[in-house]
């Protein structure tokens, strides 16, 4: 599956796939490199063009339609909102069905039903994130990599019935 990424620009940052890098600081690259099957991008601040973080939406394999949003913000810009912010853009984007992609030479609307967050149990800015864009507690699940998670779910019928605008009643943008 080939995606056809565009940026994705909204509010204070610029998304932009991680296929149009060339220079990428090395714990961003170690974040990405985890990750398969999916979209990724890079999240930059627009005001100044400084790369905050990255943020992905990979596959979870053997559940249809269903994928796991992970970030990473550098310490230098944590606590200011970034993560929350992109996660808001990609996944209104992701539902919005405004990224498509390629199989067999014919474009399909990138269209999940379904997103996860595992936030490790002990990160609390993580499981802050998931809060506040309304994802739904489901259970704690211990991942061999990282220990216990709080398994946070988002259907795309649950975002779209609350819309954008009541995330952004809840988010305080501090640069």
């Amino acid at each position: 599956m080939k995606f056809n990424l565009n940026e994705i620009e909204a509010g204070r940052l610029k998304l932009v796939p991680c296929s149009k890098q060339i220079n990428i600081d090395k714990c961003i690259l170690d974040f990405i490199s985890n990750k398969k099957n999916g979209l990724h991008y890079i999240t930059y601040k627009k005001k100044f063009n400084e790369v905050v973080g990255a943020i992905c939406l990979d596959k979870v394999k053997d559940i249809d339609k269903t994928y796991n949003l992970s970030y990473f913000v550098k310490e230098e810009f944590r606590a200011k909102n970034y993560a929350t912010e992109a996660s808001l853009y990609l996944i209104e984007s992701v539902f919005a069905g405004k990224i498509t992609y390629i199989k067999k030479d014919k474009p399909f609307v990138f269209n999940p039903e379904t997103i996860l967050i595992f936030a490790n149990i002990h990160n609390k800015p993580s499981n802050k994130i998931a809060q506040k864009l309304n994802f739904n507690f489901v259970d704690k699940v211990n991942i061999k990599a990282s220990g216990v998670n709080n398994m946070f779910c988002l259907t795309k019928a649950e975002f779209l019935e609350n819309g954008t605008f009541y995330i952004f009643m809840k988010l305080d943008f501090v640069d």
